[in-house]
């Protein structure tokens, strides 16, 4: 089960960078990560994850929890938000 779940959330992390980048944005510019996972038993691996995808002295909060179902039979849903410093 787990592995499954770490399988999508390295697929769904790889997804939101990309979009990030062609939005102009970098890493760095993102402050919050809402996962959702439909089970919970491969958080200790999704919190790995999180844990070697930002630095430690640049990781943005985060909240973790457990939905009833993701869409589409998904296993993890990530959002974020990321924030670029506006230059005046």
């Amino acid at each position: 089960m787990s592995g499954i779940i770490l399988e999508e959330g390295n697929l769904a992390f790889s997804d939101f960078f990309s979009a990030i980048e062609n939005a102009e944005f970098e890493r760095e510019d993102i402050v919050f990560i809402d996962i959702a996972c439909d089970n919970l038993k491969g958080l200790s691996e999704i919190i790995k994850l999180f844990e070697e995808l930002f630095p430690e002295n640049k990781r943005p909060t985060r909240t973790m929890y457990q939905v009833e179902a993701i869409p589409y039979g998904g296993k993890i849903k990530i959002t974020a938000t990321a924030v670029k410093e506006l230059i005046k």
